[in-house]
Parts: structure tokens; C-alpha cells; sequence
């Protein structure tokens, strides 16, 4: 692939089809079997058969890491299921006369999150998975690569369940003894075109859990490079296919080293997503196809010879160069109209003053690129393309659609053959139920039980899915977790959605009195509360927390609550107590502190605080609550004085540096907001022209783009976004400010 270079801050795009020649492979093979036979070695047997010429078009349709979501997710009845509507992607292909192959790599059935111990979830889990073996079965998949988590049970106990369902498993560095229904490879052909379909898997996908053991008795491994080499080099010296196409469920580094075997032509699919790009890598003449986002997207891979050569110009960036080549246009027509010239040399010193020339280099791809996309729009010759494939909702007839809604009753059947009798939960209470918070937070608690999280566990009920680990992990509060639970059959003994999953409450908070005031046992960090744990994009991809937040965020506490004014004093009487005992420490100095402010009594409880935070540098945790403590209760000078103690001691810790920052900036203290020190402090720790930016300081580098632009230095500000989007475009953050900043389409 010919490219411009554009230093960091513009995309590069192609400037002609790109050559992706399997017969360079093919050649560099019979020179290694010459070289090899000249050293002295016997001379290669002769090819048993020649493929013959090829001249076709085939589609390799596959879903990488589905995890389960094939029936789509559960919770949003607007979800496109991804396994039906990429078999009827598949069913299309055939249609047009063309061969198409449905593919899954990688955890198919099972999302590792979901897998506990206990044998009723170990049970449900796996019927679950039985319902997605027929599914895949309905759907026609033609070559399954299991993952790790899918093999609960073993590999054998898999291969069993799927061969029962007519779903072929390829693994071609995994040999069974006295299996033939694991296949090294399987050949599919059209037209002349022959493809050895191949599959690997990692070592590490060979489980070793105390279940699985047992299954793996006569399972030998062998390195993924060494079994595709050896094959395919064989596939190809007996003459049965064109080329060899190798389905990955090893990580991106492990799939890069298999694309230095010169007789792999084609690699699918990876256990990671550290590419996120729907565009074909290619490196040593083998062509690596990933998808971003699993279970998410299905990739469509198509490869078309025609008159037998296969020298394949790779045309997929015709899906994505249109929307940012518009988006280039758009760009430009603003400039335009703000600068009063088309000229693009008049343009280029208005709009980057401090490097026209990458302006200039711009507005020459947008051109090119525009006639490139043009002329592969109907190209003649061979190529490779690959896609995410548009998928469209499913037909309410659709037999692989229907499969899905057995899920409920195998759960239910499967939980029911177990023989191991329910056992007893924790005794120690660490866990807090709604109703323990109830007590002091009434109004929140009511609050609570009339939104959706309050009824989630009766919403799988309903479904039939209250036994299924994979929805009890969002729908239940404390299952999985230290102190909770993990068998299913207990019926969400903790509660729904709960404060346990917003707030991180832990059980000393509502059942101890003293740590009533204890910040370490109600944490309600920004993690917990970013809701990400669940409406994920796996989960909830068009999940908007600001729009939820309305339905969902209980009202706030009052300080005046006679509840909360009980909770307070209670907890002082205790460390009171304790004192009187002699078994007080300066930790219940700092409790008390805090209980005396929440009494109305800051003036005698923030010196207590202080005093115990003077010096601290080796608690990060508590520096951070104390210091926002001590500005949300009108002491901004304390709180920035504890900042500089401690960075003094820990000043690598990006993390305070970062909040260090926003108090100088935002404070409602004149005393101590102070915007030339917060600029200056942010360029020390995130040098904006440092060879390499670093995404954990993404908030010092758009704060410093915040101060700028408020300064009149858009210039400079304009850079630093440019620079920034060229290397994180996927960061929500940044993307938030070059919308707010008029720089992305909102």
C-alpha cells in the first residue's frame, strides 16, 4: 500500500490499490524447498495434486469473541442479534452464486466474567451454552475455533456437545487422540478457488481448572506457528488449495509472528481488540483481519480471482475514506467561509501558521482520495475487501433467532440436575441490603424502589433467566463478589441493582456504628458510578449516563436529616467510648473530626481532620476523599495545602497531579483559584510537545486546551487537539472536547 506520511496529524489514506500477492508466498516456498534441497537435504516428494485455476468470489463471514451475544443483548429489544443476522448475511452471499463460509473464533459461547465455580452456575452456564451450540447449528456455521472460557468442561466435553449438533471445531495445533471430529482443517471450494480453512487457539486455552482436568487426557498441543507452518506447507505441496486461510484466537503480538510464515496467506479473527479497525493489516505478504468490538460486529471478508490471478489489490478502505473524506470537505468549507478564500495556498498559513506545508499535504489526499475511491468503485480486477457487514433485524420467522428462546427452560433444567444441596451464605454481614440503608436514608430508599434497578432480578425471572450467571452479574447485587454469593439457586439474597453497585457501600458503614463516618466503607468513586461496569458496549453500546442519570440518581442527602444528625452523633458516642477504654488511636480522631462536622460542628471537627493529615503522604486514597471533604465543606485552603503536602513527598502520582490541577481551576476560593499556576503545573506533568502524549493525562492536556482557548491562544490550543486526535480519536474525553470546541461533528 503506497502512503503519505502526515507527521501526527492527519490521517493517512491510500493512494493506489494496494497488492496483496499470494503467488509471491507461493514462490518464496519453492525457494526454501530449493535452498533446503541444495544443503543436502532429500529432495521434496512430488505434489500429490495441482489445484486447479481460480476464477471466483468468496466471502469468509465470521464474528470474533461473540461471548454468548449471539441471541443479541437481552435488556434492549432494539439489539440486532448478531449470529441470526449473520447467517442470513451468509444466506445472501449464497444467493448470488458466490461460496461463502460462516465462521466463529474465539469465546463463542461463554463470556469469561460469567464463569463461577459453583456447580449450579457452572450447570446453568453450560446449558446456556447448548442453546448457543444450537443456534450456531441452525445458523450453519461452518467452522468453529473455540475459546478458552467455552471450554468449561474440557475440550473433549465441547467437541462432544458440538459434534452432537453437526458444528465443525478446526484447531490445527490441538490433536485429540481417538478424535476425528476435531478436524486440523476443512477445504471449501468454488469455482476453481480452494481454501484450507485452519484454526488456532493459545496454550492457555487448554483449561486446567480442577473439572476440566479429567477431559484432558490424550489432548497433545503444539505451538501455533509450528502446526500452521508444517500444514499448510503441506496443503499446499499436495495441491489442495489456492491458499491457506488461518482463523486466530491468539492475541494480536501471536497473530503478528504467524504472519511470518510465507505459506499463510489469510489471517482471522484475535482474542483482543488492541487494532480497532475495520481495515486489512498486511505484513511479510499474509493479509490480518480484526474486528474491535466483540460480539458487537460481524466482518465480512470477500476475495475475488478473476482469471486465475491472484494478485489481490486491497480496496476495503472504499467503506471507510467517503465519511472522512466528507468530513474533510466539510472542514474545508468552514475554512472557507471563515478566511473569505478557497486558495488552498492563501489557506494554509491562516489555518496552521506553524506548519502550512501539512495543510497543503491535506488538501492534496482529500483530493486524490476522492478519485481513488472512485475508480475501485467498480474494480475489474482481483481484489480483497474487507467490512463490517451491514446486518439487518431479524425476520420474526427466523429459525436461528428462535433457537435463542430456549435459553430460559435449559437454564432451569440444567440448575435442576444438580445434586450438591443449596448451601448457607456468609455469616459475617459485609454486604448491605437495601433495607439496612433504609434507616438513615428513607427518602433515597424510596427513592430506589420504584426505578428499574429495584426490579431487575424480577425482569430475568420473568425471562427465565434467573439462574444465568451472565445476567446476575448486572442484575443482582453481590453475586461473584468477596462476601457474597455464587450459586444462582439462592434468589438474589442481596437485592437487585442496589447501592451496593453505584455507591461501593460495604457492610461496616450500615452495620458498624463508629464506621458510620468511615469514608473507606462508602467510596462512591467515579468507577463505580460511571455505570460502565454494566452498560458497557458489549452490553448497552447506546447507553447515555447523562440522560439515565435523570431516571435513576436518587436525591441527594440533606444535612439537617434528623436520620443522618442520629447516625453522626451515635457514631461519636462510640469513639467516645472507645477513648474512655484506652483503645482509641489518631484514626478515631479523624472519625470524630468528621462525625462533629456532619453534627454542625466544623469549626471543632476539621482541625481533627487536618491534624491527622498533616504530612500524610503514603494514603492516597484517604488524601483525595479528606481533600474534597474539606472543600465541599468551605475549607479550599486546607484542601489545596493537603495537595502540596502531598505531591511534595509523591510527585509522580499522575493521578493527584491531575486533581491538584481542577482545584486551581474550578475552586469557588479567589484565595485559591489561580489559572497560571494550574496552566503551568499542567504543562510540567503533560508537556504538550513531548515526542510521545500519554492518554492516562488526557485531563492535564485538555485543560491546558480549556486555559488557552479562554487565553485567546486558539492557535495553540488548535495544535494540541489536532495532535491529540490523530493519536487517541477513540477517547471519549478528547472527543467531548472537540465537539465543545466546534473541531467534531456532534
Amino acid at each position: 500500500m503506497v502512503t503519505k506520511s502526515l507527521h501526527m496529524r492527519f490521517m493517512t489514506y491510500p493512494r493506489e490499490p494496494s497488492s496483496v500477492s499470494i503467488r509471491s508466498a507461493l514462490l518464496l516456498l519453492v525457494m526454501t524447498l530449493l535452498l533446503t534441497t541444495n544443503c543436502g537435504d532429500p529432495a521434496p516428494a512430488p505434489a500429490e495434486g495441482t489445484a486447479p485455476p481460480a476464477d471466483g468470489t468468496a466471502h469468509f463471514v465470521w464474528l470474533s469473541r461473540l461471548q454468548g451475544f449471539g441471541a443479541g443483548i437481552p435488556c434492549d429489544t432494539t439489539d440486532i442479534p448478531a449470529l441470526p443476522a449473520a447467517a442470513a448475511v451468509t444466506r445472501d452471499l449464497e444467493a448470488q452464486g458466490d461460496l461463502a463460509v460462516l465462521a466463529c473464533v474465539g469465546d463463542a459461547l461463554i463470556q469469561p466474567a460469567s464463569i463461577m465455580s459453583a456447580p449450579a452456575a457452572v450447570a446453568a452456564t453450560v446449558a446456556r451454552s447448548n442453546v448457543d451450540l444450537d443456534a450456531m447449528a441452525a445458523a450453519g456455521v461452518d467452522i468453529y475455533v473455540p475459546g478458552h472460557s467455552d471450554m468449561i468442561r474440557g475440550l473433549k466435553d465441547l467437541a462432544d456437545r458440538a459434534t452432537e449438533r453437526g458444528v465443525p471445531i478446526v484447531l490445527t495445533n490441538v490433536k485429540v487422540e481417538g478424535r476425528d471430529d476435531i478436524k486440523p482443517y476443512i477445504i471449501v471450494e468454488h469455482g476453481g478457488m480452494r481454501f484450507a480453512l485452519l484454526g488456532v487457539i493459545p496454550k492457555e486455552s487448554m483449561r486446567t481448572d480442577q473439572e476440566a482436568l479429567s477431559d484432558q487426557s490424550g489432548v497433545t498441543f503444539t505451538s501455533p506457528g509450528r502446526a500452521v507452518r508444517e500444514l499448510s506447507r503441506d496443503i499446499l505441496k499436495r495441491g489442495e488449495a489456492n491458499a491457506i486461510v488461518c482463523f486466530s484466537s491468539l492475541t494480536v503480538e501471536s497473530n503478528q509472528n504467524l504472519c511470518k510464515i510465507p505459506t499463510l496467506h489469510f489471517l482471522i479473527g484475535s482474542s483482543e481488540a488492541k487494532i480497532d479497525q475495520q481495515e486489512v493489516v498486511n505484513l511479510n505478504g499474509t493479509s490480518m483481519f480484526l474486528q474491535p468490538i466483540a460480539g458487537r460486529s460481524v466482518g465480512l471478508t470477500t476475495i475475488r480471482v478473476v482469471n486465475g490471478d491472484w494478485g489481490l489489490s486491497d480496496i476495503s478502505q472504499r467503506h471507510i475514506l467517503p465519511a472522512k473524506i466528507a468530513q474533510e470537505r466539510k472542514k474545508f468549507a468552514e475554512y472557507v467561509a471563515m478566511f473569505g478564500t478557497d486558495n488552498v495556498q492563501e489557506l494554509a498559513p491562516l489555518v496552521l501558521p506553524l506548519h502550512p506545508e501539512n495543510f497543503i499535504l491535506k488538501c492534496e489526499l482529500m483530493e486524490e482520495n476522492t478519485a481513488w475511491v472512485e475508480e475501485v468503485r467498480n474494480w475489474p480486477g482481483s481484489f480483497l475487501d474487507h467490512q463490517s457487514a451491514t446486518l439487518e433485524p431479524t425476520a420474526e420467522n427466523d429459525v436461528v433467532a428462535a433457537v435463542f428462546n430456549d435459553y430460559g427452560p435449559a437454564i432451569q433444567a440444567g440448575v435442576a440436575e444438580v445434586k450438591k444441596p443449596l448451601g448457607s451464605l456468609p455469616t459475617e454481614a459485609t454486604i448491605p441490603r437495601p433495607e439496612d440503608c433504609r434507616s438513615c436514608h428513607s427518602e433515597q430508599f424510596e427513592y430506589w424502589a420504584a426505578t428499574s434497578h429495584a426490579n431487575s432480578y424480577d425482569r430475568l425471572a420473568e425471562m427465565g433467566r434467573q439462574n444465568d450467571s451472565s445476567c446476575l452479574i448486572c442484575h443482582t447485587a453481590g453475586f461473584g463478589l468477596m462476601g457474597g454469593y455464587r450459586d444462582p439457586r439462592h434468589e438474589a439474597p442481596f437485592g437487585a441493582v442496589t447501592c451496593l453497585h453505584c455507591h461501593e457501600v460495604q457492610g461496616p458503614h450500615a452495620f458498624n456504628t463508629r464506621l458510620v463516618v468511615d469514608p473507606l466503607y462508602v467510596t462512591a468513586n467515579a468507577k463505580a458510578m460511571d455505570c460502565k461496569t454494566c452498560h458497557n458496549e458489549d452490553r448497552d453500546p447506546l447507553f447515555d449516563r447523562t440522560a439515565a442519570l435523570d431516571s435513576i440518581a436518587c436525591p441527594p442527602m440533606r444535612v439537617d436529616d434528623p436520620a443522618l444528625l442520629v447516625a453522626w452523633s451515635d457514631s461519636q458516642k462510640a469513639i467516645q467510648r472507645m477513648r474512655a477504654r484506652g483503645k482509641a488511636t489518631e484514626w478515631e480522631d479523624y472519625l470524630e473530626g468528621r462525625a462533629l462536622v456532619g453534627m454542625g460542628r466544623p469549626g471543632e471537627g476539621l482541625p481533627m481532620i487536618k491534624s491527622y493529615m498533616n504530612g500524610r503522604t503514603d494514603w492516597p486514597e484517604l488524601t483525595y476523599y479528606t481533600s474534597k471533604y474539606l472543600e465541599k465543606h468551605h475549607d479550599a485552603p486546607g484542601s489545596l495545602a493537603l495537595f502540596r503536602d502531598y505531591l511534595a513527598g509523591q510527585p509522580g502520582d499522575m493521578g493527584m497531579n491531575i486533581a491538584y490541577i481542577q482545584l486551581l481551576l474550578k475552586s469557588d476560593d479567589d484565595s485559591v483559584r489561580d489559572e497560571d499556576h494550574a496552566l503551568s503545573h499542567a504543562q510540567l506533568i503533560a508537556p504538550p510537545d513531548a515526542p510521545e502524549l500519554t492518554e492516562i493525562l488526557m485531563p492535564a492536556y485538555l485543560m491546558q486546551v480549556d486555559i488557552l482557548v479562554d487565553r485567546g491562544r486558539g492557535t495553540e490550543a488548535f495544535e494540541l487537539l489536532q495532535r491529540l486526535k490523530g493519536i487517541f480519536n477513540k477517547n471519549e474525553e478528547l472527543n467531548a472536547s472537540l465537539r465543545k470546541h466546534g473541531l467534531l461533528k456532534s
